[in-house]
């Protein structure tokens, strides 16, 4: 069943008329639990009344409906196959089912939005399926299932400048074409929620946290065995799969509402990311959180992180699977309280002025009125 929250850019009580019609319809999964995300902002636990932020998005100035989508079941699958049939992109295909605007914000969200309550117009981020495509190869079933869903899209968008061209390619035939309609939209977020910190005092803290698929652990535990024997003053908090094993001296950090991360990220001195080649920037969360907090952040230097962590300004970045390198930046932010209170300084700007979720829902939201003109 669908359940649509409407409310105006902001998380405002909706101040529209009854009857109101909503310029566009955001989906969620169900296991998102936009109610009670929306609780727990109330309690000051998430910023926004919905992930991301998304609350804000106001497409021609008109307010926007969450909308919750389940999961699709096997049998559901062919359904879906027949459903992206229906409709094209392309002028003159014939209808959608509905007449309405309504987006997903990645991929594996879409599938259950085409599935279950499709559009007239329909636009969508593309976060994995970069990646996938290349790890999967090109008879993988369900890539061609994503891959035709996609390319019917009326608009999609990437957070990694490094996904535009995999994906035009991938998507093939107009998609090709300069001026089709896929964009890069520079993810950001709550500047309010994740605000400055004083640098802490006492005891020196590492930290790592974040366990997406992208994750090289191994570097990762590496590096900071490194730095634990050359400084075993320092605190160093992880957060890995919880059958994962850790160096001595290295400490297991569970999983953290927002409002409890936010304070482990103003008692830290640096935040380490270690990940695999990606596209799709895995750690970028993080890591705008640790920036917005005033934190100088080390990281792998995948396609697209330079989007967000300005090398030797706001963080250092290293090769793929170079630990050594990895625990040496660490180490030297360890060193140089001055350089490291510089670079959280540098990021919290680079959050302050663009990497923000105003700015990324304003940007969305012309994004989509563009898509839809």
């Amino acid at each position: 069943m669908l359940e649509e929250d409407t409310r105006p850019a902001g998380g405002r009580p909706a101040t529209e008329p009854p009857g109101a019609t909503p310029g566009l319809r955001f989906a969620f999964s169900t296991e998102r639990n936009v109610e009670g995300w929306k609780r727990r902002n109330l309690a000051g636990e998430v910023a926004g009344f919905w992930p991301y932020s998304l609350d804000r998005l106001a497409v021609a100035g008109a307010p926007s409906a969450a909308t919750t989508v389940a999961k699709v079941p096997a049998s559901g699958l062919l359904r879906l196959a027949l459903v992206s049939r229906q409709y094209s992109r392309t002028l003159g295909s014939g209808p959608r089912p509905t007449t309405d605007l309504a987006a997903a914000w990645d991929e594996n969200t879409l599938l259950r939005l085409v599935a279950g309550a499709p559009a007239q117009k329909m636009f969508s981020g593309v976060i994995w399926a970069t990646d996938e495509a290349r790890r999967r190869g090109p008879m993988d079933l369900r890539m061609l299932l994503l891959r035709r869903v996609l390319g019917r899209m009326d608009g999609l968008w990437v957070l990694s400048a490094a996904q535009l061209d995999p994906l035009r390619r991938w998507l093939g035939g107009d998609w090709l074409d300069p001026d089709a309609p896929v964009r890069q939209l520079l993810f950001g977020v709550d500047k309010e929620f994740f605000h400055p910190r004083p640098w802490p005092q006492g005891r020196p803290q590492i930290l790592s946290v974040g366990a997406d698929r992208d994750r090289d652990t191994s570097t990762l535990l590496e590096a900071l065995e490194r730095v634990r024997a050359r400084r075993p003053d320092a605190r160093i908090l992880v957060q890995v799969a919880e059958g994962q094993a850790l160096p001595d001296g290295v400490e297991r950090l569970p999983r953290l509402t927002h409002d409890r991360l936010r304070e482990v990220y103003a008692a830290s001195s640096a935040l380490v990311l270690a990940t695999r080649e990606n596209l799709h920037v895995s750690g970028m969360t993080a890591a705008l959180e640790a920036m917005a907090t005033g934190r100088p952040v080390v990281a792998t230097a995948t396609a697209g992180m330079t989007d967000y962590v300005r090398p030797n300004h706001s963080g250092f970045l290293v090769p793929v699977r170079q630990a050594e390198q990895l625990a040496e930046r660490t180490l030297q932010l360890l060193d140089d309280q001055v350089l490291a209170r510089q670079m959280g300084e540098h990021g919290r700007e680079a959050v302050e002025t663009v990497l923000n979720t105003e700015r990324m829902t304003q940007d969305l939201s012309a994004l989509i009125e563009r898509f839809a003109a």
